[in-house]
Order: structure tokens, then sequence, then C-alpha cells
């Protein structure tokens, strides 16, 4: 992949660059940066949606890049979870839903994240929908305890914002707004503040891709009301951010520097044990990262040229 002489760490801000509006599903660039390292030493296959994003920063064909028998699907990817979930509900007991069941839920949960993480959403629909259906039957048509309810319903939430997600990164944004909702419903009925404020933090960066400034702000209002009284600095220092890129957006400069300052205040490079996962992917050198396309958003020429130092700067952290 050297033909533009670009370094591993040029490859990774190429292929976030080539993303476009799309670029908030990848990864950050630290884990972006240790995928392009791994294909680059053919350790795994490039997936269909990173062979596209190759394609589109070198101004190449697919099939010109790779050759035509270079696609490779990845060990343990979409396919593979989607029989192991199915498998899963067809075993799974018609009548009493006990702990087993949820653990079971649980770790199909998280596997799609992790899939989500590396691949992408727009392979995980089949998948994300198949679990979603079989939770949904486990509440319809099982008996279990309050307790048991109320995390299957927020499992519905969680898989329902995953949805979102995998639509949103196939650019079926109305099917993305639903599965949305239905999160932010699923939360409120489990009153999982956790799940209200993920969710209302995923649609602000919807309606700021779709161009709704305003839309987006209110939505991380609304998501840092919901985090009041138990979110750990790195939640904080997300919701900040989510401010911030608005207010660039809206061209509103200091409400900007006061957001980004307290994202950057909160901000702590080390996960705690009290951090949801969904915060994880939130690193120094993305947090600059994002810092840079506000910039660029508000863009006077002082603006960019700082836009450049940071991304300049977020680089050198991670080639270091």
């Amino acid at each position: 992949m050297g033909q533009r002489g670009w370094d591993k760490p040029e490859m990774a801000r190429r292929l976030a660059q080539a993303a476009g509006e799309a670029r908030s599903s990848l990864p950050d660039h630290e884990t972006l940066l240790s995928y392009v390292k791994r294909w680059e030493r053919a350790s795994v296959g490039i997936s269909e949606r990173y062979r596209m994003l190759y394609a589109r920063a070198f101004s190449m064909d697919e099939d010109e890049l790779f050759g035509v028998q270079s696609v490779a699907t990845p060990t343990g990817g979409p396919t593979t979870v989607g029989t192991s979930v199915d498998e899963f509900f067809s075993t799974a007991v018609s009548g009493r839903v006990g702990a087993k069941d949820v653990d079971e839920v649980q770790r199909a949960i998280q596997r799609l994240y992790s899939i989500d993480d590396q691949y992408g959403g727009g392979r995980l629909r089949d998948s994300v929908l198949s679990l979603l259906q079989g939770i949904q039957r486990l509440l319809r048509d099982g008996t279990y305890t309050e307790q048991v309810g109320s995390t299957l319903r927020s499992a519905v939430g969680h898989v329902s914002e995953l949805a979102g997600w995998a639509f949103f990164d196939a650019g079926d944004q109305e099917r993305a707004r639903r599965f949305y909702l239905e999160a932010l419903f699923a939360a409120q009925v489990a009153q999982d503040h956790r799940l209200t404020t993920l969710t209302l933090s995923s649609m602000s960066t919807q309606a700021y891709y779709q161009c709704h400034p305003q839309e987006a702000l209110n939505l991380v209002s609304a998501a840092s009301a919901s985090a009041r009284g138990w979110a750990t600095p790195r939640v904080r220092s997300m919701l900040a951010l989510r401010e911030a890129v608005a207010c660039a957006a809206s061209g509103d400069r200091s409400a900007f520097s006061n957001a980004i300052a307290r994202a950057r205040w909160e901000h702590a490079n080390t996960i705690e044990a009290a951090d949801p996962h969904w915060v994880e992917w939130l690193s120094d050198s993305e947090l600059t990262v994002q810092e840079a396309s506000c910039f660029m958003d508000l863009g006077e020429p002082e603006d960019l040229r700082r836009a450049e130092t940071l991304l300049s700067e977020a680089l050198e952290s991670t080639a270091s």
C-alpha cells in the first residue's frame, strides 16, 4: 500500500478522510492505525468496507488496487455471529428466562459491538436485527423476574442503538433514526439513564452529519441532563465534545471554545472501571482529531491553520 509513499499513520488518516460524512462510525485513529499495520503485514484480510476506503484514498478501482481474487472474509466476522445468534435463540428456553440466558444475550451484544468497531456497521445489519428479534421474543414469550425483564429491555435498547449505527453507516438515515428512537423508548421503559445518554448522544451525531447543528445541540443537552449524577469524567468529556462539534457547526465560536475546554479538562487517558464501554473510543488523539474537525467547520484561515497543527500533533502522538 505504499503507492503514494504514505507511512502507516498517514494511511490511517487518509482512510478516515475517505470515509467522508461517515467518519464518526470508524474507530479512533489509534485503533485504525493498528488495523493498517495488520493489513499491511497481511496478518488479516481487509474487509469489504475498508477495501472501498483504500480505493477512495488512492483514487483507484478496488479490482485494480487489490486484484479480483483478493477479497478476504475475516475469521469470526458478521456471518458467524449471525449464525451463533440464531442457534442461541433456536435452543433458548421458551419458558423461564434466567441469568444464563441474559449472560448469553450480553455476550452476543458485546461481540457485535466488537465487530462494529473493527469492520463497520454496514455488514452487521442482518445479525443485529436477528439478535433484536430474538431478545424481543424472550420478552414477549418468556417468563422472568423483574430484574431479568429490566435487563432484557435495556438489551433491546442497546441492540436498537447499534442497529441505528448500522443503518447510519449504510447511509439509510431514516431507518437509523427509527432505531435510535426505539432505543430511546427502551431506555425510558427500563429506566436506564446510561442507555438514554448513549442514544441521545448518537442522535446528536446523526443530526450534525445531516447539517442540523441546533438539533444536535438540543440532543446533546438532553444527553447531558440524563448523565447527571452518574457520568464519569470521560463520559462528561464525550458529551462536551459533542457539544463543541455542534457549536462549531453553527458558527458559535465562544460556545465552542467553552465546550472544547471542558472536554479537555474532563478527559482522562486511562479507561476507569466505571466507564461504559461506549466511551473507550475517546482517546487523546481522537479528541485532538475531533477538535481539528471543529476548527475546519469554523472555517476561517486561522482556524484551518489550527486544524492542520492539531492533525499533525495527533499523527505524531500515534507514531511515537
